[in-house]
């Protein structure tokens, strides 16, 4: 039972909560506070809490952002309430005075700077992307060079995000399809994700992203295939989807049967920046600027929230409130 409790959690709720009570753990040895905060009367906890909030600072001694100190209270909410405490941090009356001075500290914060997100990744432009497919960081000429290609696409086609949902996707997780015009496309079957945590409430997409094959040079369906074709007899049709590459092959076997890491697909991005002529690019570039240069090419087309969430994975249209940092054409309109 106690298993099946577990499971139900979201994960990434789980791992966030247990990283702020590790940084309330710190906190507490080095004031010797060390008690089990579940336990003690909501007066004692609000007086520690005030305390807590004003002095709490990154390992490196460097403040918090503003939304994180957010986090940072709703992981200890989560982590009282599965314990049944009687009272809630963010909403009981006892506890008044210990989120004023949280909300004290983030206003001082953002007066001091905090909270503009600097290092929030920034997609890339139609002429940055080409420059990707001219230097062979995009294309087929490669084992890296397959690897890149289809990790775009896919975050195009089928709205992935993060290291994750990329790492446990498997072949047999494809299907080949035609339209009414005999058009060959292919439909990706989406396991759990982030906004998709299954259950007894699990809603799927309401259609299900498709991606085309173009009869181009840069075809996806046609790369696709021959990524197929490069892989392990044994591999063909079924296994982990990204393959660890071989460095120089010898043979028409590009790849080998062992997986890809996490962390390796993690940095995708990053690699192909740094062996491209981008890789002096003054902007914050990350794994997430795929998924960003996807809404930004749906939103220039004038395609409706409605319907870019279909593709995204988003759950609402409100999930594409922080894609929205502004077209430069339509600031360029308004100067001139």
């Amino acid at each position: 039972i106690n298993e099946l409790i577990d499971y139900a959690t979201n994960k990434n709720t789980t791992k966030m909560k247990n990283q702020w009570m590790r940084c309330d753990h710190t906190w507490a040895t080095l004031r010797s506070q060390e008690k089990c905060i579940e336990t003690l009367p909501p007066t004692e906890l609000d007086q520690i809490l005030q305390v807590f909030y004003a002095e709490v600072k990154k390992t490196n001694g460097e403040d918090y952002e503003p939304n994180s100190l957010s986090a940072l209270q709703n992981g200890i909410e989560r982590y009282l309430k599965e314990r049944n405490y009687n009272f809630s941090i963010l909403r009981s009356t006892e506890f008044k005075t210990s989120r004023s001075v949280l909300e004290g500290k983030a206003r001082l914060l953002r007066e001091a700077g905090k909270g503009k997100r600097p290092n929030k990744s920034c997609s890339l432009t139609g002429e940055e992307e080409e420059q990707l497919w001219k230097c062979g960081q995009f294309g087929s000429e490669s084992p890296i060079a397959f690897i890149n290609t289809l990790w775009w696409l896919f975050t195009l086609h089928f709205g992935l995000r993060g290291r994750q949902e990329h790492h446990d996707m498997k072949v047999e997780d494809f299907t080949f399809e035609k339209d009414e015009h005999a058009t060959i496309f292919l439909t990706y079957a989406e396991g759990i994700t982030k906004t998709r945590q299954s259950g007894l409430h699990d809603k799927n997409r309401l259609s299900i992203p498709k991606m085309f094959e173009t009869k181009s040079s840069s075809c996806p369906m046609k790369i696709f295939k021959l990524y197929l074709s490069k892989r392990p007899l044994n591999l063909r049709n079924f296994g982990p989807f990204y393959l660890s590459p071989i460095t120089n092959p010898v043979s028409n076997i590009w790849f080998k049967s062992s997986p890809m890491g996490v962390n390796t697909i993690n940095n995708i991005m990053k690699n192909m920046l740094k062996n491209s002529p981008l890789n002096n690019l003054q902007k914050h570039v990350t794994s997430h600027s795929a998924h960003k240069t996807l809404v930004k090419k749906l939103k220039k087309n004038h395609i409706p929230k409605s319907d870019i969430i279909s593709i995204t994975g988003h759950r609402n249209e409100a999930g594409l409130d922080a894609y929205d940092s502004g077209d430069e054409n339509e600031q360029q309109a308004i100067s001139l």
